[in-house]
């Protein structure tokens, strides 16, 4: 996804797309799990609409946040508006949304 590649080179921060909060990818999972408050990663797995799009963290460090990307045809869903207020609370972090415009 171009977008963790944008965010890799402007912040040094690796996201991991798609299923970091599967057990079949234990790659992706150690970094996750490490960071993510276990409350947290219950909630998003009881979640019907899925994960936010990307986990980003600093690898040296133990900063991370949630990411939603949108190209310029899609918005975000009242649902995912409520699953991020939660989280937010939960997490004491702002979700961030990256949307993408048509030039």
């Amino acid at each position: 996804m171009v977008t963790a590649v944008l965010l890799y080179e402007s912040t040094g921060y690796i996201s991991l797309v798609e299923k970091y909060g599967c057990s079949k990818h234990p790659k992706k999972m150690e970094p996750y799990c490490d960071r993510v408050p276990e409350n947290v990663r219950n909630f998003l797995d009881e979640l019907d609409g899925g994960h936010p799009d990307l986990f980003s963290y600093d690898p040296g460090g133990a900063d991370w946040f949630f990411c939603e990307v949108k190209s310029h045809t899609d918005s975000v869903r009242a649902t995912q508006r409520i699953c991020w207020r939660k989280l937010e609370e939960l997490t004491r972090r702002e979700i961030r949304l990256i949307q993408f415009h048509q030039l």
